[in-house]
């Protein structure tokens, strides 16, 4: 906890000699930081100094030590001791209106003055508390554009801020989102303290430094003589007695230099380059000058990706989706372009389709995958390819064998027979009752059979023939769209471009012109 800067002031060097040992300082968290023999010198050294506590008398020569008060209030909020040989109740009230904690007459009890600075003390600590909260709050406004940097233009204590550049060192502590350490409150509380420290003692003093509520650590460093390789060094200094007393790694990303109208900017650009650690894993640092110029590309074919799991799933091939999700987040990590967002919401929208599929075939959700199973949560603690992949391939294995258990098998009397009957006539105007006598089974029976088999009904597996086969046509550029309609048993081809529409998200010219 860091110490309590004193400054005594008083016309009478023997006074301020007094006020000096009168206490043990050291004892109550002070130091005395310097002293003045009137207001003005005051005024000036408290300019420089910037003290906590000000002792100071009021009778001086020249200007009152209240009118002192009043001017350094306007630059330095601190406390005030008053001490005075004059028992004068209007300047005591003067002086507690002023923000002067206490009012102490002459001669000094010892005892009297030691509860003075302790109660002092005490207020101060709270005060500075309050600041550095309202601080950490402001910065994180504007970090987060919230709020303007042009606020921080008439704050005393970001002036250093102001007059050069500064980067941005966005750090996080990476067993926050180890899912068995939620249950652990005072081991983060603890980690995170440790990480704290080791921040102040090894980056120094030529920073600030915002604890944001999701255990990431925001430093502004603002040494304009320190290099990135200097940083770098620092960093993992830092990342090495973290890992050392805390048993933790630390991801970290950082910015470009940037000045401090540009600060949100160097925010996005640490955040940026902390979703780096997607590829390069936990304990990483990364420089977003390093990676900028890499891009940000989306994931092509995401409704293919999406179609084809279906197919395997429906298709129960455990094999062939083994090998599909290795090679997809095998080519989304030597990509090193995908956003980390980009990938977890396709990942989400893969479990979406095979939980439908679920539904498809009547299967409880919740039985599958557990009670307590949010996806988003979940993949919201994932941070690297390898643990995306893991979890993805845990979850799609356990619903492709959900649908092997409680799938009819298609080889059963009557299924095969209408299935080859509904691949050989798809492109003619069949129905389900056409199938059913070709069967000699049940329509309503042969429906839930179909429907359990495929996991769809028989319109929709009649469509995803017909619209397959639509896209094999369309590549000839020669072709009609109304013939394409009649080959496929449409006899309104305005009906058949409106399915397929809703089937491939273009019409059938769109589709044609590609």
């Amino acid at each position: 906890m860091s110490k309590f800067k004193v400054m005594v002031v008083d016309d009478e060097r023997l006074a301020r000699e007094s006020l000096k040992i009168i206490v043990d300082w050291e004892k109550h968290g002070c130091y005395i930081i310097g002293e003045a023999a009137n207001a003005i010198e005051a005024i000036e050294k408290a300019k420089k100094l910037r003290p906590d506590i000000i002792v100071t008398d009021i009778k001086m020569p020249g200007m009152d030590g209240l009118d002192m008060i009043e001017n350094i209030m306007t630059f330095n909020p601190c406390n005030f001791i008053v001490v005075t040989g004059y028992d004068d109740f209007e300047y005591a009230k003067r002086a507690v209106k002023i923000r002067a904690m206490d009012f102490i007459l002459k001669p000094i009890d010892t005892k009297e003055f030691e509860n003075t600075v302790q109660k002092v003390v005490s207020e101060s600590r709270k005060i500075i508390e309050s600041e550095a909260i309202a601080t950490e709050k402001l910065l994180l406004d504007i970090l987060r554009g919230r709020k303007s940097p042009d606020v921080l233009k008439d704050k005393e204590n970001f002036y250093d801020m102001q007059l050069g550049n500064l980067c941005i060192v966005l750090i996080q502590n990476d067993n926050f989102e180890e899912p068995s350490l939620y249950r652990q409150i005072s081991t983060l509380y603890n980690q995170n303290q440790m990480i704290v420290k080791n921040i102040k003692e090894i980056l120094g003093d030529k920073f600030h430094l915002v604890e944001c509520h999701d255990d990431r650590f925001v430093v502004i460093v603002i040494d304009e003589t320190l290099m990135f390789h200097q940083l770098h060094k620092m960093l993992k200094k830092l990342q090495q007695e973290v890992k050392k007393c805390a048993k933790t790694t630390l991801s970290i990303g950082i910015s470009k230099e940037n000045n401090i109208d540009n600060i949100k900017t160097a925010y996005d650009q640490s955040k940026i380059a902390l979703q780096n650690r997607l590829y390069a894993g936990k304990g990483s640092i990364t420089f977003f000058k390093n990676i900028e110029n890499k891009g940000n590309t989306d994931i092509k074919f995401k409704d293919t990706i999406k179609n084809e799991l279906v197919f395997m799933l429906k298709a129960r091939d455990s094999k062939r989706l083994d090998k599909f999700l290795e090679n997809l987040y095998l080519n989304i990590l030597k990509n090193k372009k995908t956003n980390i967002y980009l990938i977890k919401q396709m990942s989400l929208e893969m479990i979406g389709a095979a939980i439908d599929i679920l539904k498809t075939y009547n299967i409880d959700t919740k039985e599958v995958l557990g009670q307590d199973f949010i996806p988003y949560k979940t993949m919201r603690s994932l941070n690297t390819i390898d643990e995306i992949y893991i979890f993805m391939r845990d979850i799609l294995m356990t619903v492709i064998m959900a649908i092997r258990e409680s799938v009819v098998d298609i080889s059963e009397s009557g299924i095969k027979e209408a299935l080859d009957y509904i691949n050989q006539n798809y492109a003619e105007n069949i129905t389900l009752h056409d199938v059913a006598n070709h069967v000699h089974h049940n329509e309503s029976y042969l429906s839930r059979k179909l429907k359990k088999a495929l996991g769809m009904s028989f319109v929709q597996y009649l469509t995803k023939l017909r619209m397959e086969r639509a896209i094999e046509l369309l590549k000839d550029p020669n072709i009609l769209i109304q013939e394409v309609a009649q080959q496929l048993g449409y006899s309104d081809y305005r009906y058949f471009s409106s399915i397929f529409r809703k089937h491939t998200g273009y019409s059938p010219r769109e589709f044609s012109k590609r």
